[in-house]
């Protein structure tokens, strides 16, 4: 016990209740966890309930990780600053920019220049507030506005590691031809500023997240990106965004070493450009996609993306042609095939069959959806037995109808299910009221034997 590895250990299983009952064996024990307790914790100034000051002065020595909630200018002024071995602030505003929480948060900063993890959510923040820590590694802001435009703060995002910056007012541009070096950045998240992306040079970048909602990402964006790159690429999330053959030609050389690759209504992405992914990249765990042909995934060389632990794509059986009777024949053959494929995939945990957005245009269109992959035992749902780890199956606003035998199947081969989310029914309300129940009692069960 009294090493630090095992106290890790027993840390890793135990509860913050759990965590407060063992201070209460003996005072060994009061020693051992009172670090566990106070490594980190979250302070809400909208709610009454909470560590008070004395006790956070008491034990400040020990916190590590602080995050405040509905921060106001006062409530920074009296927590009991400074913490000697601070390494990760959150701060969460009011969703207004109050002028006194601007400087609060600089005061507060200043006071911590080890910090190495910041998050910043709607706090409007004093540009040296950043810029004086030394030892920032991981940055993360959501809707933050700055004090002013300086190009001080571009000399912060040269020592980090990780950036994320979503629905942020965000500073200048460097100068065009003005390119910024960012030796040690290994993961970048935007939601916004794309350009900003284009500019720069990443030695070491591994990770790269663009999200299309708020700005079109084109494939010329995507390939300077890529051209950027001196190692390849791990982590790749382009959902909305356009990606044509030339990008795509691009991501091939990292297909080695790609582990998460979302292309979720990606422009220009084939299905034989999701098949290839599947036939060629060994140590994916992440792969998300829109709508595909069933026909095309199952033909050309096998999958072998077996390290598949969330995989979502939306299935479509488009008519084969002939007469009702050979309709059903060749719609059940594609059926099995395509559930051999998954059958393979014996580490998922996470599988999305449905494209909620794509279904939705349907019926604003005033069309049916068309019919994706059909969770049924004749269908040959039975081959998918050996996906005993599945723990969240997504089928939201796709055609299914199952029956009391399929899903009493499901629950008694997918021992770990814990999440179905959509109607197992579309015609009977009753059929998916009474499944959702018995996964609940499922659930329960399994919480009182742990």
């Amino acid at each position: 016990m009294k090493l630090p590895e095992i106290r890790i250990l027993i840390e890793q299983h135990l509860t913050k209740r759990d965590l407060v009952k063992c201070l209460q064996v003996c005072r060994s024990w009061y020693n051992l966890f009172i670090a566990c307790i106070w490594e980190s914790f979250q302070l809400d100034f909208r709610l009454i309930d909470g560590p008070q000051p004395r006790f956070i002065a008491s034990y400040r020595h020990l916190i590590r990780s602080v995050a405040f909630f509905n921060i106001e200018e006062r409530d920074l002024q009296d927590s009991g600053f400074p913490y000697p071995n601070l390494r990760s602030v959150s701060l969460h505003g009011r969703g207004r920019c109050f002028d006194g929480v601007f400087y609060a948060s600089k005061s507060l900063l200043s006071l911590h220049p080890n910090v190495t993890h910041l998050n910043i959510v709607g706090v409007r923040v004093h540009h040296t507030a950043i810029t004086e820590l030394q030892h920032l590694k991981h940055l993360q802001l959501d809707d933050t506005r700055w004090s002013t435009d300086l190009p001080s703060f571009w000399t912060v995002c040269t020592r980090l590691e990780s950036l994320v910056v979503d629905r942020s007012i965000f500073m200048t541009l460097p100068r065009p031809g003005r390119g910024i070096t960012f030796p040690f950045l290994k993961s970048i998240t935007l939601t916004r500023f794309i350009k900003f992306a284009r500019l720069g040079k990443w030695p070491r970048l591994k990770e790269l997240e663009l999200q299309g909602t708020h700005v079109k990402i084109l494939s010329e964006d995507l390939m300077t990106l890529l051209n950027s790159f001196k190692r390849n690429v791990e982590v790749l999330h382009v959902a909305n965004s356009f990606l044509d053959m030339g990008a795509f030609e691009l991501l091939r050389k990292s297909f080695t070493s790609l582990t998460e690759l979302n292309l979720t209504h990606c422009r220009h992405v084939t299905d034989l450009m999701v098949r290839e992914v599947m036939e060629s990249c060994s140590n994916l765990t992440l792969l998300k996609a829109s709508k595909v042909q069933a026909r095309v995934m199952v033909e050309g060389k096998p999958w072998v993306c077996k390290s598949l632990q969330t995989l979502g794509l939306y299935f479509i059986f488009a008519p084969e042609g002939g007469s009702p009777a050979d309709e059903l024949t060749l719609r059940n053959e594609l059926h099995t095939r395509v559930f051999e494929r998954l059958s393979e995939l014996r580490e998922l945990e996470t599988l999305v069959l449905g494209d909620t957005i794509e279904m939705w245009y349907q019926e604003w269109l005033g069309r049916l959806p068309q019919r994706g992959l059909e969770l049924r035992l004749d269908r040959g749902l039975g081959r998918l037995s050996t996906l005993d780890r599945l723990r969240c199956l997504y089928i939201d606003k796709t055609w299914q109808l199952m029956e009391a035998k399929d899903y009493t199947w499901m629950l008694d081969h997918w021992p770990k299910l814990e999440v179905v989310d959509g109607r197992v029914n579309i015609d009977d309300w009753k059929i998916s009221s009474d499944f959702q129940s018995a996964l609940r009692k499922k659930n329960e069960r399994e919480y009182r034997r742990r």
